[in-house]
């Protein structure tokens, strides 16, 4: 593939290209050089590092007029794409170009930076031919970087002592590296990949031969000469430095331990906090990278249990009280012998099962039967519940890293790398004196704490909104929603179990927000509407739960199932499909939706409960706690409770 044209340009220039890292080990057998010239390192004023030196892996002489920066991410697909721009550049100006690598991993590519720390290592065990043979191939395989991807290529590339390229990985050793580009590309104003400096001329994006060719005859054009320094003079007229921004990496929130199930030493430096579910696949994957997690870094890390069953996981709640059960009875031992067996079990456990495993875990068939008949220990689960509620927690897992939040599953090179960033700001509260045992507190001590939604003005409900519940209930659950959207169908089971709870002091009342990028969801609003006009607001409902039941099969959101609904209901088809050949309720639909969208209402689902806005799927402890909220206010204002307009 390429490499025979990266082995070729080394080849032209070898001195430029394979200098050693200063007190590494020695360059690789192809690096050793006769010529005099060395890379001069390039340091512009007001930068710690310099902008290029031997510590880079290059291509091109030392002395060549013009350098191309390239600062890349191996996830990118445009960063491999602009290789062979790179190579036919390296082949049209010779020894007056130099190419200079830089590791740009971004943030959501979760794959990037593990591969460009791998990528480091290869260049400080053999040399830029190895580093760039590495480089082509994590290309080639970008839809499987991992570590034993990573092995295959160290070999592919010639470097042959494997337990050490192992053990430079197992160690981070090529963190600093990558870090330090990082920094310096934020400085130079990158924000994307790939992102090209030639002689300081910045070029963002994949950009063609022809474009690039023309900025570095500019650039040829406007260098006295070379030698290792002209190209550097060009960078420092040419560029110029952002501020520095401290990276505050992600918020940190104030995350309550309380009497939680925990592992690990009190005086961890890092608390793993880990809202989860024992009947969530995902969460049961998430177990192995936080086992190897616990294994690297032993006393530094303790992880915290808490129990988030999700409502459409029906057996999780009971599973989380025999854990609990199991714990009441043998600490938090027990409770973690317990976590180990349901998740052996999981998804498919019964309640027979559920008792087996209490049994095993030593809990009289009794005593678990009663765990699971009277809900024992749900006040404790709910709690949790309610806590990862005020945490914004919408599914599992989710974890806190001293307070961080971390969505969803992640690989164990992640985590460590997540791990590591959290070590380098609690190893600097230690040097300031702060007491190992203390280091959680004090974290938490500046920690944003959880909050409610805010108050926000909405348009009040049309009269002939549909509404389910009594007509007199003191509190409106609104609910803007899309008959396409994927979220509102996961929204109805904590709203119908709401309605259930309080039936005497909640309605929930439609508000139509079809969005412009779901084609069906405005047709399928005005075939509710037209329900409603038929059948009161028991015919609109009854559409409402069949159009969302069917979602997910295949043309379910069509004309022709609105048609095949309407008959199935009993309405009078002729004048169901006049409304929709007509649009007669197109208009009422459409300004509904455009105030909605005037005053916030921009997204799907989004619930609105005596005046607080929650954007996005809501938990039946987000909406208890709201409706407690309102109902407080209802009481002291003797008023219905249901969002006011401007």
């Amino acid at each position: 593939m390429r490499l025979g044209a990266w082995a070729a340009a080394l080849a032209l220039a070898l001195p430029a290209c394979a200098a050693a890292n200063k007190g590494g080990p020695a360059p690789a057998p192809e690096a050793r050089a006769t010529d005099a010239l060395t890379v001069v390192p390039c340091e512009l004023p007001g930068l710690a590092t310099p902008v290029w030196d031997a510590h880079d892996p290059s291509i091109g002489p030392a002395d060549a007029p013009v350098v191309m920066l390239v600062f890349s991410d191996f996830e990118c697909p445009f960063c491999a794409r602009v290789t062979g721009t790179i190579l036919k550049a390296i082949e049209a100006f010779g020894d007056d170009l130099r190419v200079v690598f830089k590791h740009y991993p971004l943030g959501f590519h979760r794959r990037a930076r593990p591969t460009a720390e791998a990528a480091a290592v290869a260049f400080a065990q053999g040399g830029a031919l190895a580093f760039f043979q590495f480089h082509d191939g994590a290309f080639d395989h970008q839809d499987d970087l991992s570590r034993a991807t990573y092995l295959a290529l160290a070999r592919a590339a010639g470097l042959t002592d494997l337990d050490a390229f192992t053990r430079a990985l197992d160690r981070r050793e090529g963190r600093a590296k990558v870090r330090a580009d990082l920094d310096l590309g934020a400085r130079l104003g990158v924000s994307g990949t790939p992102h090209t400096f030639i002689n300081g001329q910045p070029i963002s994006g994949a950009r063609g031969f022809d474009e690039v060719s023309t900025v570095i005859r500019a650039e040829l054009a406007a260098t006295s000469g070379r030698g290792p320094a002209a190209a550097c003079a060009r960078m420092k007229q040419q560029v110029t430095l952002r501020p520095v921004v401290p990276s505050a990496g992600p918020e940190r929130l104030r995350v309550a331990l309380g009497d939680s199930p925990r592992r690990g030493r009190d005086d961890a430096k890092v608390t793993v906090t880990v809202f989860s579910d024992f009947q969530c696949t995902h969460c049961k994957e998430a177990e192995g990278p936080l086992a190897e997690v616990r294994r690297r870094y032993g006393d530094d890390v303790r992880l915290v249990w808490k129990d988030f069953p999700l409502s459409f996981h029906p057996m999780s709640r009971k599973a989380a009280w025999v854990a609990r059960e199991a714990r009441a009875r043998g600490g938090d031992d027990a409770f973690f012998r317990a976590h180990a067996l349901l998740f052996a079990a999981s998804p498919g456990f019964d309640d027979p099962g559920l008792v087996k495993i209490a049994v095993e875990l030593g809990v009289p068939e009794e005593r678990a039967r009663d765990v699971l008949a009277n809900k024992i220990h749900d006040a404790e689960v709910q709690a949790d519940v309610d806590q990862g509620d005020d945490l914004d927690v919408a599914g599992t897992p989710t974890l806190f890293l001293n307070g961080r939040k971390v969505v969803g599953v992640r690989q164990a090179d992640e985590l460590v790398d997540l791990i590591d960033d959290e070590l380098d700001a609690v190893d600097a509260l230690l040097a300031r004196g702060v007491p190992r045992a203390g280091l959680y507190d004090e974290l938490q001590r500046a920690a944003r704490p959880p909050s409610l939604p805010q108050k926000k003005p909405l348009p009040p409900a049309p009269k002939d909104a549909p509404a389910r519940g009594l007509a007199s209930a003191p509190v409106s659950v609104e609910i803007f929603s899309d008959f396409q959207c994927k979220y509102c169908r996961r929204q109805l089971p904590a709203l119908e179990e709401l309605l259930a709870e309080l039936p005497k002091q909640v309605k929930i009342v439609w508000r139509d927000r079809p969005l412009e990028h779901h084609e069906d969801a405005l047709l399928a609003a005005e075939a509710a509407r037209e329900a409603r006009t038929q059948k009161g607001d028991a015919g609109c409902w009854r559409f409402h739960d069949e159009w969302f039941r069917g979602q997910k099969e295949k043309d379910s959101l069509k004309r022709p199932r609105l048609v095949e609904l309407a008959r199935e209901q009993g309405l009078d088809v002729a004048r169901f499909e006049r409304a929709l050949d007509e649009h007669i309720h197109r208009r009422a639909i459409q300004e509904a939706s455009e105030a909605a969208e005037k005053a916030g209402v921009t997204a799907t689902p989004t619930v609105s409960i005596g005046g607080y806005v929650a954007r996005g799927t809501q938990t039946i402890g987000q909406l208890r706690r709201l409706v407690a909220r309102a109902q407080g206010e209802v009481a002291a204002a003797g008023a219905p409770s249901h969002a006011k307009g401007p």
